[in-house]
This record gives C-alpha cells, structure tokens and sequence, in this order.
C-alpha cells in the first residue's frame, strides 16, 4: 500500500491543479476550528476528521476518538488496493502517526515517519489507536 503524507496547504493545491488522481484516497485530519472542504473536481474518495494535535484531552479540545480509528479502518478497508494520502495542518505530526500505524499494519514497515532523518514527529496516541485498531480489526 503506498501511503503519502502531506500538509493541508500541500493537499489544497495538489487537488486545485489536478495532480491528484482519482482512484487516490484522501484522509484529511483538521483542527475542529479550522475545517475546509477541498474542491475536488477529480471526485477522489475523502474522508474528515476533525480533532486536535494532542496526545490526551485538554477541556474541550478533543483528540483521536475510538469513531475517527473506526471511520479510518473501514475507509482503508473499502478502499484496499488503492493508495493513500493522509493530511493534516501541517503534515507532519498528526497524518504522520496515522500513516506510520496504517504503514507498519500494511506494510510491515514505519521507519520513514520515525527517526533522526525523518521529517515527521508522529502523534503517538494518533498512531497507537489506530495501529491497535487494525489488530483488533485482525485483518
């Protein structure tokens, strides 16, 4: 499965000039308080999720729930041969802990988004719910 991981900015101007192509997935990770529909005339499948970069709750800022790692598996899983781009804000923490678990799961290997010549600092509890979640799954 290929996986890539980029900002929302990065996303925003891929699917704008068409360079995305329509069989790609698209998992998009905003802030709750920042959230924009992209403009999608190539109609890739994309699903939103809307929650913070934390690792644990803080009053009313939410994180990763069990729904949002629900609404990933089955979209990985109704979508299985096809590739993936994960977003976030900033590609870089968030997407990153979901392609990392999605990546080890699949692939059998997550070293890109970890590591001293990565560029990502993986959301753990993003990446854990969601690699806990495909084991569960036992796919």
């Amino acid at each position: 499965m290929n996986i890539k991981v980029l900002s929302k900015l990065d996303l925003q101007n891929k699917l704008f000039n068409k360079q995305i192509d329509k069989d790609v997935c698209i998992i998009s990770i905003q802030d709750p308080s920042m959230f924009t529909e992209f403009k999608n005339e190539n109609r890739c499948d994309i699903i939103y999720l809307r929650f913070y970069d934390i690792e644990e709750k803080i009053d009313k800022y939410n994180t990763i729930s069990d729904n949002d790692v629900d609404r990933i598996i089955e979209f990985i899983l109704s979508n299985i041969n096809k590739d993936f781009i994960i977003s976030c804000d900033a590609g870089i923490s968030r997407s990153s802990g979901v392609a990392a678990a999605i990546s080890n799961y699949f692939n059998g290997d997550d070293s890109e988004y970890f590591g001293n010549n990565s560029r990502y600092i993986p959301n753990m509890l993003c990446y854990r719910k969601v690699y806990e979640g495909l084991l569960n799954k036992k796919i």
